[in-house]
């Protein structure tokens, strides 16, 4: 890290040892505040550009070892009273080691909790019984309709069945198409 660099973690306002997502939040919040386009500063741009710089260079692994292994040795070159190093962002070795406790992680966060269900239940079941609610005299008259009419009713189920796969087809793209 040349002297006159800033100090890339100062720029972003995070810790050295911050996770990558809370450098990115971190980011986002600063870029929101500093935009030239919201910001009317004259410093708004030269923030800017510097927080673009930094986060190109924290955001991916790799450089920001690499990144991290200058500022340690500048640190270690500049001041050699400072008591509290640099702590370096892992290496992609540890985050293998962490890819399990990742995992479980992630399978916490699938699990459903009372707060998931209710909005769940909200913004999908409420529409649909306001709907049938409101239909339902009409829903009346199709069945009553679709009885009479066999060849109506095979009509009618062939449509839903190619709304069904194309729904299907939307969701999982890669997914080959069920018999």
């Amino acid at each position: 890290m040349p002297s006159n660099q800033e100090d890339y973690y100062k720029v972003l306002q995070v810790d050295p040892a911050a996770d990558p997502d809370i450098i990115a939040v971190a980011y986002k919040r600063l870029a929101r505040k500093y935009h030239p386009d919201t910001n009317p500063s004259p410093e708004a741009t030269r923030r800017m550009q510097a927080l673009n710089t930094a986060y190109q260079v924290l955001r991916d692994a790799g450089t920001r070892a690499q990144y991290d292994r200058e500022r340690s040795a500048q640190a270690s070159w500049s001041a050699p009273w400072d008591t509290e190093g640099p702590r370096p962002h892992e290496e992609p070795d540890a985050a293998r080691r962490r890819a399990p406790e990742d995992a479980e992680a992630a399978r916490q966060r699938r699990i459903p909790t009372p707060g998931m269900v209710t909005k769940w239940l909200v913004t999908r079941l409420v529409p649909l019984g306001l709907v049938l609610f409101l239909l339902s005299p009409l829903a009346v008259r199709l069945v009553l309709l679709l009885g009479e009419s066999p060849l109506l009713l095979v009509g009618v189920v062939g449509v839903l069945w190619l709304l069904r796969q194309s729904m299907l087809k939307k969701r999982n793209p890669q997914r080959p198409p069920r018999g």
